[in-house]
């Protein structure tokens, strides 16, 4: 499955550098492998890397560098909710589970029925 997907990833959207990237690549060969072995009853299609394209490079355009002096660990709750919250939301440290959790959350919404082997419409 790791091939298909390398292969497949390798193909994915060639004509924009930010696809071009050797981190970009392994973040979606990443999260697609591990989608696919988390579904085995779908697994990884051709088509999926296209579909995670999209979220990756909405979250990398809509990410937000905090300054190196915030330690939002060490804030409050309340603290991080009033001045931090963007930072908070769009730490790129946490960018492979939020787009994990976005491509997983698409997939079943009711996309993954397009994956479905045509066998199990009987």
């Amino acid at each position: 499955m790791r091939d298909l997907i390398k292969q497949d990833v390798s193909r994915t959207c060639q004509e924009f550098a930010y696809f071009q990237r050797s981190g970009t690549k392994d973040l979606l060969t990443q999260i697609l492998f591990l989608w696919g072995r988390e579904n085995p009853e779908y697994g990884y299609k051709q088509g999926m890397n296209e579909v995670l394209a999209i979220l990756a490079i909405v979250f990398d355009t809509e990410r937000v560098v905090a300054s190196p002096a915030t330690d939002l660990s060490a804030l409050s709750d309340e603290q991080v909710a009033q001045d931090h919250l963007l930072s908070f939301l769009f730490d790129p440290a946490h960018i492979r589970a939020d787009i994990y959790a976005c491509f997983d959350r698409i997939l079943r919404g009711g996309i993954q029925y397009l994956y479905m082997d045509t066998k199990d419409l009987t």
